[in-house]
């Protein structure tokens, strides 16, 4: 399984393998929860007879609406068609909560029936260890932890393989007439900087996709 997430798009192996659905990532960070959910669309009429119970209820739930309780919001002009995870064909929905709300997310997770699905969900950043021990005692999810810096830059990757036009920037960004969105060229990349701002900030500088540092950043 390969995971995006959260205000960046970030993408890590979960295993060689691919794990049963549903596939989920999250980035756990000081002020939010940025939640991923893989919907795939290629999926058998065999496979689909077999999506009963709570993978079923779990899909409709996620995908029905973009508001979950009175935090939880999902950025459907965000989401990503096509994408090709693992072999299998579909769409990347975007879902995110305040940290702070985590307790009401795990509420949702187990009145939809997450509890009765063993699954791993692949995780980034303080929350994955702070959360840990809830999320598996009371919604049944391992959380595979990952780096969440090397996370990032597969990320980035992974939108210039699937979805390159999520990359741009602003010509006149401070005149509201002229103000446009232009394209970003990522076909000649090599070195850049990249700044992840959330509620602490890193800069990385990159060489290569297996090249890269943190040169700065808050603690």
């Amino acid at each position: 399984m390969e995971k995006a997430s959260g205000d960046n798009c970030e993408v890590s192996k979960c295993s060689h393998t691919s794990p049963p659905i549903p596939w989920f990532g999250m980035d756990i960070g000081g002020t939010l929860v940025k939640l991923v959910y893989f919907e795939p669309t290629d999926s058998s009429a065999d496979e689909l007879e077999a999506e009963r119970g709570a993978l079923k209820n779990i899909h409709h739930y996620l995908t029905s609406q973009s508001a979950y309780g009175k935090t939880g919001k999902r950025d459907v002009h965000l989401q990503m068609n096509d994408v090709v995870i693992s072999g299998r064909i579909g769409i990347l929905h975007f879902i995110r909560f305040p940290t702070s709300a985590m307790n009401v997310f795990i509420k949702i997770a187990k009145s939809h029936g997450m509890v009765y699905m063993a699954s791993t969900v692949c995780a980034t950043g303080g929350g994955a260890f702070k959360f840990e021990k809830e999320i598996r005692e009371e919604v049944n999810l391992e959380l595979h932890k990952f780096d969440e810096l090397d996370s990032l830059i597969r990320g980035i990757h992974f939108i210039k393989e699937y979805n390159s036009s999520e990359c741009y920037y602003w010509i006149d960004p401070t005149d509201d007439e002229k103000c446009r969105k232009e394209h970003f060229d990522l076909n000649n990349l090599y070195p850049f900087l990249v700044v992840n701002i959330g509620s602490g900030v890193s800069m990385l500088a990159v060489h290569s996709p297996d090249n890269f540092k943190r040169v700065t950043g808050t603690r």
